[in-house]
């Protein structure tokens, strides 16, 4: 819901200058007259009314009504000035109707001087008296009447039954309150309406004093024309930190996600981006934290999109490397067949044109050098931001993709040489790409290096035509299969487990002749994580970071950490530093505190060396004694086993601003850091690469940050493979809550539903990795598998194709025989539209369906090996997203549905939703089978999920269910929250209670209306509620409700309608016979 409501102004040109400033007072005028309505009602909603509030209200209402009157009369007077100008003898306002943000809630009760302001939907107020006062107000809360709506303007006509807009009205009532009603009411901070929308300056003078707020620079230095991170130090972090502040001075504001923070690079460019406003939830760390195995699961086939590029596009072949010319050949030759012009590119700087291009191809080639997997990581990140304006200029579908031969499987199968497996890193950058330019088809493929070339283009092209756009990476081995990661945005994690502070993971693998090596251990995430590790073994230390351990300087010696920057502003005044030097000032002094802090905890078992890990040099040299080829005696206590690779740099920045210089200052530390300290130490038994959800899932403006950290996750799964006796981990963790995060950006990533890692839970996850009882498990995600930061693609229509040759022959099709004949489940048809909707909408999940019909089966008496699907944008129902979906196959139209998609961070609110009320009948029933074996229904035992009858009458039949359905598809037929198999077990249940009532054996051909709370289980009992029947002679609407074996509603299916026919019943006792002989 938006803050501020829309408003249709009549131009200039219509109305003089005097009209347009009435309708302007108008707004506002019925702006306070909502406003004053909504508080009323939050004063009165638990009835705490006393003689002097009904006082203050009847003073109002008169009040109210005198400027009604006198407003009325104004608007009479202006209206005659317009029509003698028009030449008219009256006035036509034109009417509009902008459907209302909310509407009056219930009363509250309200603190004695506490601003009033209520949300949501009520009935009547309860005390009569209060509502004769209250309902003069209520009354100038107005709208248009319905056959005022303008047609083709956007806006809906009135609902039925709102009060009509008196004559000479043309806006409708909106969200701002009176100075002259809060006053009266005795409530404070509350904005007059009259003060009209912030002026630019306000909003500018108040982010320069934030901003000094938050920077300890005076607010004269501050110019709002300096650039925030050059000139003002302040980066992505600190932004999110700067516009907190801000909108707790203007609440109205509105939240500004990181794409936008991305894009503004000075204070004036942040003032001329704020309009609006919105309401966000608080949150916190979570408590506990999730670990889950990053790993590969195999994906259906293609659906092809019909048609997705223009006709005779135009596409970009990059080669980075030789080795990969001959893959280039193939595509230029495969695209020129299809009429496409390909232009064949050697770098980012001939990537510029002008004109639209409909698809960039990067073909990465093979890396044998570290030094030369950080060159082609860049040169693909540079390609790309050249090429982004290019694409957005294609009027129809635009892709980019990257091509690799690291094994089919993007790195995860383990045999390609580890420093090739890092370009596998090319998979951050388009999945940040995506999250960046969520119109985009972005694809990071994986060949295997097996595959010939021709075959090799033919599957690139059929994978550039899909119609999903949740398989960000995809690899494709020798035979065809294809695989991607999860989590994802595909799905789920499969394996997943729980980790708190405290809990014992068995004796440490490291003792005190362990010395681990640890960069970037000093401070910050990592240093919480040794001093973890460090309470649960008895190992050593030599911790790595490049800044040299000063004393403080005579100034701030005695300056607390929270009080630098006001001392060294003092201290250093006219010293000719800029603000940016002062903050690295502070950081430092700040940094070398943390050092120290670090240091006197671990005391003996710790050194710490300063030394740049990216020098190899350098490096070598202050890791000589660690050495097991060290000159002179040692003791076995100093050879170190293990490497704790923890550095890291950020320099966020959108992908076409990022330059060679920032690209390398990010990948350096990863990259050439991990190379060097390897080279260092030679082969260490303990490897723990720190990495990041931002490579995972990708993160707006930090494409740099993302290809590094999935270069060291692929490169830890090859280097672990060469030899099972080590020990290594890529740690993919998720945003810590500590340090940094304060409480404006733990709101701002409450507000994008983003869980913090709790830091005690995070050390933990990470001294584990340590214990006898880890696993193998080179790739880990520590914290919500939840992306930082993803791209809202609209909602658009959608055409398909799916091939389904050899579905008939898989068991849980074959179990679903009518008679002679092998029929699609209904639920098939209804999860193939949930399917595509799911997997063309990325982020949203499909919550609910309605008008489901079965059209027309699909029957299998002759070969089907195409399915069409059409899926068209509707208008949105309940707040959530709607597309009207069709299946076809042989040209007819087979399966028809309402689909209704919510963003995946809504699902715990409609959970909340479902309710916890099904009463479940005691005791284990009656064994169910009779009602296969009577050919009450007719499904084969593969789908005979229906195990027990809890409870039956003439009204309703309660059911437990169970089956362990075999994947069908690799999911092509299911979607977040619908199994077909697991659904088909509901639609069982109606035709039961429908045989009892009709007399013969009936089919489910439709539901009125599903709503999907939770998924149904897997291999585990649940319950089916069928009641409320409504049956003809022929036919009955019965429900159903799936319910888990504590009552908790999973998902609910409303008017199943069930159909009998004359020669069903004998069609279900033929297919008892085939599975009963």
């Amino acid at each position: 819901m938006t803050a501020e409501p829309q408003y249709r102004i009549p131009a200039p040109d219509v109305l003089d200058s005097a009209l347009v400033q009435h309708l302007h007072t108008h707004r506002h005028y019925l702006d306070g007259q909502l406003e004053l309505a909504r508080d009323l009602a939050g004063a009165l909603r638990h009835g705490h009314v006393d003689e002097m509030l009904l006082r203050a209200i009847e003073a109002v209402k008169d009040h109210g009504l005198a400027i009604s009157e006198s407003h009325s009369r104004a608007g009479d007077v202006v209206a005659q000035l317009a029509a003698l100008e028009g030449g008219n003898g009256q006035a036509r306002p034109t009417p509009v109707y902008v459907e209302p943000d909310s509407v009056l809630t219930a009363p509250a009760a309200v603190a004695p001087g506490s601003a009033m302001r209520a949300v949501g939907a009520v009935p009547s107020l309860p005390a009569a008296a209060v509502v004769g006062s209250v309902a003069p107000a209520r009354e100038i809360v107005v709208a248009p009447s319905a056959e005022s709506s303008v047609p083709g303007n956007g806006f809906a006509a009135g609902p039925a039954g709102v009060t009509s807009t008196p004559e000479g009205a043309t806006g409708t009532a909106a969200n701002a309150t009176t100075e002259e009603v809060s006053s009266a009411l005795g409530v404070t901070g509350v904005a007059a309406a009259s003060e009209g929308v912030l002026s630019a300056d306000a909003v500018r003078q108040a982010l320069r004093e934030v901003v000094a707020e938050k920077t300890g620079y005076p607010v004269e230095m501050v110019d709002t024309g300096m650039d925030l991170e050059a000139d003002l130090g302040v980066d992505s972090i600190k932004r999110v930190q700067v516009i907190g502040a801000l909108q707790e001075r203007f609440p109205e504001l509105p939240v500004l996600g990181p794409e936008q923070l991305g894009t503004l690079r000075t204070l004036e460019q942040i003032v001329g981006e704020l309009v609006g406003g919105d309401v966000h939830p608080k949150g916190e760390a979570a408590a506990e934290t999730p670990r889950h195995v990053v790993e590969l699961v195999e994906v259906a086939a293609v659906d092809s999109a019909v048609d997705p590029y223009r006709a005779a596009g135009h596409a970009l072949l990059m080669c980075l490397d030789e080795s990969g010319e001959t893959d280039c050949d193939a595509l230029e030759e495969l695209l020129l067949g299809r009429s496409w012009t390909v232009r064949r590119v050697s770098g980012a700087d001939a990537v510029g044109g002008s004109g639209p291009v409909d698809l960039c191809v990067v073909v990465a080639g093979i890396a044998t050098e570290w030094r030369r997997a950080q060159d082609i990581l860049t040169e693909a990140i540079l390609v790309a931001g050249q090429v982004l304006p290019r694409l957005r200029a294609a009027d129809a579908r635009a892709g980019f993709a990257t091509i690799t031969r690291l094994d089919g499987h993007l790195g995860f199968r383990g045999d390609a040489e580890p420093v090739a497996a890092l370009l596998g890193g090319l998979g951050g950058l388009v999945k940040t790409l995506a999250a960046e330019q969520p119109t985009l088809f972005c694809r990071a493929l994986d060949i295997d290096p097996g595959m010939p070339p021709r075959r090799l283009a033919e599957v690139v092209l059929e994978e550039l035509c899909d119609v999903a756009l949740d398989t960000l990476e995809v690899g494709i081995d020798a035979a065809g299969v294809r695989r991607t990661p999860v989590p994802s945005r595909h799905a789920a994690a499969r394996t997943a487990d729980i980790v708190r502070a405290g809990t014992d993971f068995g004796p440490a693998l490291l003792t005190a002749v362990d010395t681990l090596l640890v960069t970037g251990g000093a401070r910050g995430v990592t240093a919480t994580c040794v001093l973890e590790l460090a309470r649960h073994s008895a190992c050593r230390f030599v911790l790595l970071g490049r800044t040299e351990l000063t004393e403080d300087p005579e100034w701030a010696a005695t300056v607390a950490d929270s009080d630098l920057k006001p001392a060294a502003v003092r201290a250093l005044a006219g010293t000719g530093l800029t603000p940016r030097e002062i903050d690295r000032t502070c950081a430092n002094i700040r940094a070398v505190r943390e050092i120290r802090a670090t240091l006197a905890e671990l005391g003996d078992r710790a050194v710490y060396l300063a030394v740049d890990a990216t020098d190899e040099t350098a490096l070598a040299q202050a890791l000589a004694p660690w050495r097991a080829d060290a000159e002179g005696p040692r003791e076995a206590t100093s050879l170190i086993t293990g490497v704790v690779h923890g550095a890291g740099v950020l320099a966020d920045s959108l992908i076409p601003d990022k330059t060679a210089e920032s690209i390398g200052r990010v990948l350096g530390p990863k990259l050439a850091g991990l190379a060097a300290v390897l080279a260092a130490v030679g082969e260490p038994r303990h490897l723990i690469l720190f990495t990041s959800v931002a490579g995972l899932f990708g993160n707006t403006g930090q494409a740099d940050y993302a290809a590094a950290n999935e270069a060291l996750g692929r490169f830890a799964v090859s280097w672990g493979a060469r030899d099972p006796e080590r020990r290594v981990t890529a740690l993919d963790w998720g945003a810590w809550d500590g340090g940094m995060v304060t409480a404006a950006l733990r709101e701002h990533f409450a507000a994008r539903g983003v869980p913090l890692l709790d830091p005690a839970a995070g050390a933990a996850a990470f001294a584990a990795q340590f214990g006898a009882a880890r696993r193998e498990e080179p790739i880990l995600l520590v914290g919500a598998a939840t992306a930082l930061s993803t791209g809202d693609s609209p909602v658009v229509p959608v055409r398909a194709r799916r091939g389904i040759a050899g579905l008939v022959e898989h068991p849980m099709i074959e179990a679903h025989r009518i008679g002679e004949h092998i029929v699609l489940p209904a639920t098939f048809g209804l999860g193939a539209m949930v399917n595509l909707a799911e997997r063309t909408h990325p982020g949203r999940i499909v919550l609910g369906a309605s008008d489901f019909q079965v059209l027309k089966g699909l029957v299998f008496d002759h070969p089907v090996n195409t399915l069409e699907f059409e899926l068209e944008p509707a208008d949105p129902v309940d707040g959530m997203a709607a597309v009207r979906a069709t299946v076809f196959a042989d040209t007819a139209a087979r399966f028809r549905a309402m689909l209704l998609l919510a963003r995946e961070s809504e699902t715990g609110a409609r959970q909340q939703l479902s309710g916890t009320s099904v009463r479940i009948p005691d005791g284990p029933g009656e064994n169910a089978e009779w009602i296969y074996r009577d050919a009450i229904q007719f499904h084969a035992p593969a789908l005979q999920g229906l195990r027990a009858v809890r409870a039956e009458s003439d009204e309703a039949i309660v059911f437990e269910c169970r089956l362990d359905p075999e994947p069908v598809a690799h999911g092509a037929f299911g979607g977040r929250l619908h199994d077909p198999v697991l659904a088909d077990l509901i639609l069982q249940c109606p035709p039961v209670l429908g045989h009892r009532l009709l007399g013969a054996a009936c089919l489910p051909l439709g539901v009125g209306r599903v709503d999907y709370f939770r998924p149904l289980p897997a291999a585990a009992p649940f319950l089916v509620v069928v009641d409320n029947p409504r049956a003809t002679r022929m036919e009955a609407l019965i429900d159903a409700t799936a319910v888990a074996t504590d009552g908790t509603v999973l998902q609910r299916f409303s008017d199943v309608a069930v159909l009998t026919t004359p020669d069903l019943t004998a069609k279900f006792r033929t297919s008892v016979r085939r599975w009963t002989v």
